[in-house]
């Protein structure tokens, strides 16, 4: 199950209004904003996935939710949340590319795990909320109207998910993911 906000295109304008008002005082961030092509993206994904960790921003954007086109036969089922927005992730964790990580780690609820290569499949970032059954949700930051998903890019994203976490395999099965 896949959800979508237009919400992107507001943060990214509202953002760089208020970068805009600081930078009359400071000139490292005039010289910043010179090169906002390749520095603005980066302070938007970075402040957009920190702001699920905030209640009210969650609360505001939940509300506005709506559920993509389902492939037909399929029951439309309300966001998580949509339904309980305190279910959010209350913290989070960096994730290593995993041929550096020591240890496959258990999945842990409420928190936002942030992959930190630029080329991880599908997600930016995503967190686990505990229901019934347990479902990911991942955060896509971007501004596209439309998403392509390709079968291999599911593949590689499962395959990434299982090297990180105990028994992926098995957890996954009848999870639902909402994006």
């Amino acid at each position: 199950m896949f959800f979508n906000a237009p919400i992107c295109v507001y943060l990214k304008e509202e953002t760089f209004e208020r970068f805009l008002r600081l930078t009359k005082y400071n000139s490292f961030l005039k010289l910043l904003l010179a090169s906002r092509d390749i520095m603005f993206p980066i302070f938007f994904e970075y402040f957009a996935l920190k702001s699920f960790m905030e209640s009210a921003f969650v609360k505001a954007v939940a509300k506005k939710l709506t559920e993509l086109e389902r492939p037909t036969g399929r029951q439309a089922k309300p966001c998580v949340l949509k339904l309980n927005p305190e279910l959010h992730p209350k913290g989070n964790e960096g994730l290593l590319p995993s041929e550096y990580e020591t240890a496959i780690r258990k999945i842990k609820y409420g928190v936002l795990y942030k992959p930190w290569v630029t080329n991880f499949p599908l997600v930016d970032a995503f967190f686990f909320v505990k229901s019934n059954p347990m479902t990911l949700v991942g955060l896509q930051m971007t501004t596209a109207s439309q998403h392509h998903t390709k079968t291999s890019t599911l593949k590689r994203f499962n395959e990434r998910l299982a090297a990180y976490f105990e028994d992926w395999e098995e957890l996954s099965r009848e999870m639902p993911w909402e994006m």
